[in-house]
């Protein structure tokens, strides 16, 4: 048995004990999410993964291997430009409040990553903004820092 399928086993038995463990804290359901639903979902994905990890002509294993190479070619100016984003996200996500703030970030997310016409980016920012929007105030009711604005 080579490596990638004890890692691939490893990982599927990983996800069932998260899954069980999970399940233990209680899932509760998507609009009154409990301690376990998210673990119990990141569980499931994390054995699907696992599961399909164990054999060896899957087509996304061409599709990973080449994503690592898109990766390496990567300048790591664009790395760092993203994580002083995501930092930047982070400690002004209060301040500005949770709709423009996540507007922001996808906006220099979208430009630093791939320059392209600021139209796409400013359209791209402004529907993921508020796809965000609506599942976590919407459909989760989360409450979501407000900002100096407001909104």
């Amino acid at each position: 048995m080579g490596t990638d399928k004890i890692t691939g086993l490893f990982f599927f038995l990983l996800s069932i004990y998260v899954c069980i463990e999970s399940y233990r804290l209680g899932l509760g359901t998507f609009s009154k999410p409990e301690a376990g639903l998210f673990p119990f979902i990141s569980g499931i994905l994390l054995g699907v993964f696992s599961f399909m990890g164990l054999f060896d002509k899957m087509p996304l294993k061409r599709v990973f291997k080449d994503a690592g190479k898109a990766i390496r070619q990567w300048k790591v100016q664009k790395i760092v430009c993203t994580l002083v984003v995501l930092f930047a996200y982070t400690f002004l996500l209060k301040i500005v409040g949770f709709l423009l703030c996540t507007f922001l970030l996808v906006f220099c997310v979208y430009e630093v990553i791939e320059v392209r016409k600021i139209k796409n980016g400013i359209l791209i920012a402004i529907l993921s903004a508020g796809a965000a929007y609506f599942v976590f105030q919407i459909v989760i009711k989360a409450e979501l820092p407000k900002g100096f604005l407001g909104i």
